[in-house]
C-alpha cells in the first residue's frame, strides 16, 4: 500500500456526509462503527503526517551534532 493511497483513504468526501441538518432536527446522530473506525483512521493518518513533518524539520534544521 502506497502511502499516498493511505491518504487518499482516510480523507473526508462529500458525497459520504451525512451530517448535514435542518433547522427542524433536534435530535444528536448517532455514529456507527463504520463512522468511528473513520474518524480513528484519519486521526492515525494526521499523526503520522505530524511525524514526518518533524522529522523533515529536524532533518532539515537540526545540522550536525559534532560542529561546535
Amino acid at each position: 500500500m502506497e502511502l499516498d493511497d493511505l491518504f487518499k483513504k482516510n480523507r473526508q468526501d462529500g458525497e459520504s456526509d451525512n451530517s448535514t441538518l435542518e433547522i427542524t432536527d433536534t435530535r444528536k446522530s448517532r455514529l456507527t462503527l463504520e463512522q468511528i473506525n473513520k474518524m480513528r483512521r484519519i486521526r492515525e493518518a494526521k499523526k503520522l503526517e505530524e511525524y514526518e513533518k518533524l522529522k523533515r524539520i529536524k532533518l532539515q534544521y537540526g545540522g550536525d551534532k559534532g560542529s561546535d
